[in-house]
Formats: structure tokens, sequence, C-alpha cells
């Protein structure tokens, strides 16, 4: 099995993987936002601990707690 790490282009993969998970024909593919659709993602994660074994999650994790800290923003 390919570690999401490992990959040249994880971003590509996970485009194409909800392309043809929309179940939409070429015609209507084009005009599928993707990007839309990525953001959506996060909503339906309920557990992020199999995520923290990504070196780059713990990474984004740590860079947004020190982004809430320096502006001052509250937390909940």
């Amino acid at each position: 099995m390919i570690q999401l790490e490992q990959l040249p282009d994880p971003k590509r993969v996970l485009y194409q993987l909800l392309s043809e998970a929309s179940g939409l024909g070429e015609r209507r593919k084009k005009r599928f936002s993707v990007n839309t659709r990525t953001h959506r993602i996060a909503e339906f994660i309920g557990d992020f601990s199999p995520l923290r074994a990504l070196s780059a999650f713990r990474a984004l994790e740590s860079d947004v707690a020190t982004v809430v800290t320096a502006k001052g923003w509250q937390t909940w």
C-alpha cells in the first residue's frame, strides 16, 4: 500500500478520486467544482487521530495553532 506522504502529488490524486466518486458523466464533470468539494471533506471527519500519524498533518496542526495563538483568536 502506498503511503499518502509518498505520493508525488496527493492533491491531484484526491481531485481525481472526488471526480470519480461524483458519478457524473464527462460533460458534467467539467463543471464539477472539485475544489469546493475538498473543503467539505473535513465536515465528514469525526476523528482526526488517524491523520495525526502523518507528519504533514501534525505540521499543519502546529502551524495553525501558532497562528491562532499569535493572532489571539479564541479556541474552543
